[in-house]
């Protein structure tokens, strides 16, 4: 007896490109599409293929004027994916409609307000708007975040049943730095960037200066220099 193929949509705007959380989409999607059992499709507007076993939908997003940029690529995305019969829709980007929401970063309204502490523009609301009607609409059965800090102002923002929400950590392949030597690649790292042995490293990786607190980083960093002038603050 053959066994079913599951039709799968995965959302995101780009696709194995730069970026942790666009890695870690791809990382994802790419295990899924190895079971043959699931026939994967990718909506985005921009990727780079790294399987042949996913099948790519172009996905536009009309940029000017900016506020249309989330709400262009939510109705693209759920108008193409409507004419198509999927048994499951997961998105990684705020769209109309999904089975399943993973939740890269907090609110955006919580995101302008708190975080940047800024006005809400319409690029912000337009943002805002499509979140919510993905969240209210009753239809994603699912929602992940990817840190507690994330489902706690979740949960804030949105009336949403807890059990439908589950944390869910971007992984990490340890095997890739299990066949690496540590003491080698400290030396050579530090070599290449003009840093002593004796330094004092403090490591940032972000793309998102702003949210991650890069700002407060350099403020402590800058205090605590007079006693600590070997600290360096590598990006």
């Amino acid at each position: 007896m053959t066994s079913r193929i599951y039709k799968i949509a995965v959302v995101v705007p780009k696709y194995g490109l730069v970026g942790g959380g666009e890695r870690f989409v791809q990382e994802l999607t790419e295990h899924i599409a190895s079971n043959h059992r699931y026939d994967v499709h990718v909506f985005a507007n921009k990727w780079r293929p790294q399987s042949d076993r996913i099948t790519f939908h172009k996905v536009p997003v009309i940029s000017f004027p900016k506020f249309l940029t989330t709400i262009s690529f939510a109705w693209f995305a759920n108008r193409k994916i409507a004419k198509m019969n999927f048994d499951f829709i997961r998105t990684h980007e705020r769209i109309f409609h999904a089975d399943m929401f993973t939740m890269h970063g907090v609110p955006h309204r919580f995101w302008v307000k708190k975080v940047r502490r800024k006005n809400m523009s319409l690029f912000d609301y337009g943002t805002g708007w499509v979140e919510k009607k993905l969240i209210d609409n009753g239809k994603c059965q699912m929602f992940l975040p990817v840190s507690g800090i994330a489902k706690e102002k979740f949960l804030q923002e949105f009336q949403v049943d807890p059990e439908k929400i589950q944390v869910v950590h971007p992984g990490v392949d340890i095997d890739k730095f299990n066949q690496l030597d540590r003491n080698v690649c400290r030396r050579e790292i530090r070599k290449r960037f003009g840093i002593d042995e004796t330094d004092t490293v403090v490591l940032f990786v972000s793309m998102n200066f702003e949210l991650k607190g890069l700002d407060n980083l350099m403020a402590a960093m800058a205090l605590t220099k007079s006693d600590h002038p070997s600290e360096k603050l590598t990006m």
